[in-house]
């Protein structure tokens, strides 16, 4: 009898312990890994982004208010964006659509890390495209990113490519800000802040140590346009450079160029041309050079010195 009377009790107790059952991703989850594996290593990864996308068009046709489809597809698209020149397309419409999906899932569940996290970047992305095409973009433009950014840090801490995000949206706030030193100074380092926790985060990723050497890269070119020692920043970008190729030899083939052109910045030469595939930096211009041709070019300068343009 006691076994009767306490059997409904431990049953009670055994469902609820149980653990969930584990959720499944949407099939596009994958091909989109694969895609970012093959952007991230310098190869082309047009094909399997559409794929990708049309598999999260599919899976959101049958069940429209699923978060992870539509965050998925979000990145998707973002990331189809981000290569969109490369093919001949305008990045707008691929960053608008990026946009949209990530809305609908923040408005599903407004307490998505990956959502806002992905909201953010994207809204951070539509400021950099606007820079760059040189439209007027308000000095607080970044504000929004940054707030969605930093609310899903607090949602989600361990998530590194939060803060890698917000070091991007981070570091074109102060790049909007190149000519005002002072300010410039202040902000920057921020970003390398925001990076520094990615990469304690994720510190077997070669992709975090690589865009934070993009990123001394980046600050390497702007002091020496300000006249400034720029060697050290060269040689912490060197440094990343080596180690994010040793933890992921396949990204040998993208961090060549880089590599060889922090390297000669580092010995204290004349700046190197930019050897990076499908830019033209000019930062061994000088600063009226480059102002003469920004305008003519009808682009800030400071995108222009900045290789945004080219």
């Amino acid at each position: 009898m006691r076994i009767s009377l306490f059997a409904p009790f431990l049953i009670a107790v055994i469902v609820q312990d149980a653990p969930p059952p584990p959720v499944q991703e949407p099939p596009g989850t994958a091909l989109l890994k694969e895609a970012v594996a093959r952007m991230e290593s310098g190869g082309d990864a047009m094909e399997l982004m559409e794929r990708a996308i049309a598999s999260f068009d599919g899976t959101l046709k049958a069940e429209p208010a699923r978060g992870e489809a539509l965050i998925g597809r979000g990145d998707a698209k973002l990331r189809r964006g981000r290569i969109a020149e490369d093919h001949g397309e305008e990045p707008e419409k691929f960053l608008a659509e990026a946009l949209a999906d990530f809305q609908k899932a923040v408005e599903l569940d407004p307490k998505s890390a990956p959502a806002l996290a992905g909201r953010g970047e994207v809204r951070a992305a539509i400021v950099q495209r606007k820079r760059l095409v040189g439209d007027d973009v308000p000095r607080g433009a970044m504000e929004g990113p940054l707030e969605d950014l930093t609310k899903a840090i607090e949602l989600d801490p361990k998530r590194a490519a939060s803060y890698a995000a917000r070091a991007f949206a981070r570091q074109q706030a102060a790049l909007m800000r190149f000519q005002q030193y002072k300010a410039f100074d202040a902000a920057y380092p921020r970003a390398i802040e925001d990076f520094n926790k990615a990469v304690e985060l994720e510190p077997e990723r070669g992709w975090r140590w690589f865009q934070r050497g993009e990123a001394w890269f980046l600050l390497g070119v702007h002091l020496g346009y300000r006249r400034e020692d720029a060697r050290p920043t060269y040689k912490k970008a060197v440094e990343d450079y080596q180690k994010a190729k040793t933890l992921e030899p396949g990204l040998e083939p993208l961090i060549r160029p880089h590599l060889k052109a922090a390297e000669v910045n580092v010995e204290g030469g004349p700046p190197a041309p930019d050897v990076r595939p499908g830019r033209s930096i000019v930062w061994a211009k000088s600063w009226d050079l480059a102002s003469r041709e920004s305008k003519a070019r009808n682009v800030p300068v400071w995108i222009y010195i900045s290789g945004g343009v080219g």
